[in-house]
């Protein structure tokens, strides 16, 4: 998933970035979930949903 997020010229980055950062909270990878959480941004309700992701990874 980060490499093909840094090869670049998705249609929908911000949904990429999303999924990314739940697979790292998944596998245990708190710090890095947070840091990719909070790149997500967007006005289609991505950013609410990685702001709530975050908000249970805080939680772990």
């Amino acid at each position: 998933m980060q490499q093909g997020i840094a090869k670049g010229n998705l249609k929908r980055a911000d949904d990429a970035r999303l999924h990314l950062g739940i697979a790292q909270l998944i596998v245990g990878e708190n710090g890095k979930a947070q840091t990719t959480l909070h790149s997500v941004g967007g006005n289609d309700g991505t950013a609410d949903l990685a702001r709530l992701w975050s908000l249970y990874a805080r939680r772990k």
